[in-house]
């Protein structure tokens, strides 16, 4: 699959890509149960927000390759 997209773009979407991680670390924290309790919380927030970092760092290599190809 090929997409195309501007600089301003791929920007905007690593922004909104990486608000997203913090915000479900954030409700993680919040769902994290007493610290001598065997739940420590929700899991899949987690899961959420390293799906998030690892689409924000893909993105960011292919700017990275992009922008050092066009020099």
């Amino acid at each position: 699959m090929k997409v195309e997209l501007t600089d301003d773009e791929v920007t905007t979407i690593m922004v909104a890509l990486d608000n997203y991680g913090i915000a479900k670390r954030a409700e993680w924290m919040e769902s994290c149960a007493d610290p001598d309790a065997p739940d420590m919380g929700n899991e899949e927030l987690l899961d959420e927000a390293g799906s998030s970092e690892w689409c924000w760092h893909k993105l960011f290599g292919i700017q990275q390759e992009f922008k050092q190809s066009a020099d």
